[in-house]
């Protein structure tokens, strides 16, 4: 594990306790996501990629919802 590891997933698990106080806490974890992008990305690891654009891209329409 480094340190792209780690904060990585302390900004998805901070977003995803403070998305029930406001949702525009969704843009933070849609931006922890695109960290795991990247971090798949560079390892090799396609299918992590596609899952994680996948999460990114719901936390965007998540956001944007009314």
């Amino acid at each position: 594990m480094n340190y792209f590891d780690l904060i990585s997933s302390t900004i998805v698990l901070s977003a995803l306790c403070l998305i029930p106080k406001h949702k525009r806490w969704w843009l933070l974890y849609s931006v922890g996501c695109f960290l795991w992008v990247i971090l798949h990305f560079t390892k090799g690891l396609y299918f992590g990629m596609i899952m994680n654009s996948v999460a990114m891209f719901i936390g965007l329409m998540n956001w944007k919802k009314k």
